[in-house]
């Protein structure tokens, strides 16, 4: 069984870690996390807040509607962070874009799977950049590794 935390932090002009519990077999619904909330916001003075960031689930956006209810001046948001990943997840799923990395895989996988080529490259970045610079492979749970490999093909463009 898989264990659940739920972890609460406060920002102030410095951020301050409030609690954190596990919620063991409670069920992550919407109205569980609602009330779990609630219990945070009423040990603190509620209107000093203006807003509280969750991830995007829908039990969260759930768990919004509920509370949103109850304190109106509060805003509820998803994580920007959040969205900007799924996002750029969905953009990443755009032929086009796919075929770029598609494209970048295949190079930098060529280099590190040929030996004399990959000799020559560090020839030639020596040459050009008075150093070696590696070629990245994205990882799959990692949107931003694909635009790290990019950036090492960029990079290296004058040496390859």
């Amino acid at each position: 069984m898989q264990e659940h935390w739920t972890n609460y932090l406060i920002t102030t002009p410095r951020p301050v870690f409030f609690s954190a519990h596990q919620t063991g077999e409670i069920s992550q619904t919407g109205e569980n996390i609602a009330e779990d909330i609630d219990k945070i916001i009423s040990q603190i003075d509620y209107s000093k807040l203006s807003a509280i960031i969750t991830d995007n689930a829908t039990s969260m956006k759930k768990a919004w509607r509920i509370l949103e209810i109850k304190y109106p001046e509060i805003i509820f948001l998803g994580c920007i962070a959040h969205s900007l990943n799924l996002l750029i997840g969905d953009i990443m799923k755009i032929p086009w874009a796919d075929d770029i990395i598609k494209n970048g895989k295949k190079i930098v996988r060529y280099f590190k799977s040929h030996q004399v080529p990959a000799a020559i490259l560090k020839r030639h970045q020596l040459s050009n950049y008075n150093k070696q610079i590696s070629l990245k492979l994205p990882v799959k749970t990692c949107w931003g590794s694909s635009a790290i490999c990019l950036k090492s093909l960029q990079v290296n463009q004058l040496a390859i």
